[in-house]
């Protein structure tokens, strides 16, 4: 049986990484981002130059643990595929272009073949 891909968007890695919380829902988000990751190796689990770009920013210590989790997972190839199919997301109002970031996520899990995007 073929394994299911997939795509690790960048709110999973930093709820993963962020320090302990009081708030009640990203309490919540941080223990289910740990319980799944915890499970990982049941799927192919894939980023993109996208997600790199995301975690990477913000205070130096957060991003390097961020970027550590996020280097245990294969990265998919950018390609101008990814790019075209982003804007029309965008153009065709599929996604808000506030939200232009999220098109290309989208864009960039459907052109690899990506059974299901995490977020």
């Amino acid at each position: 049986m073929t394994r299911k891909r997939v795509y690790v968007e960048s709110s999973v890695i930093s709820y993963l990484t962020a320090r302990p919380t009081k708030d009640e829902l990203n309490k919540m988000r941080q223990r289910l981002a740990a319980l799944w990751w915890e499970r990982r190796h049941e799927w192919d689990c894939v980023v993109s130059d996208t997600v790199l770009l995301e975690i990477a920013e913000g205070d130096p210590g957060a991003a390097a643990r961020r970027m550590e989790k996020a280097h245990t997972l294969v990265k998919i190839p950018a390609s101008p595929e990814t790019g075209r199919l982003a804007d029309l997301l965008v153009a065709r109002k599929l996604v808000p272009e506030p939200a232009d970031a999220d098109a290309v996520h989208l864009a960039a899990a459907a052109v690899h073949g990506v059974h299901y995007l995490l977020t």
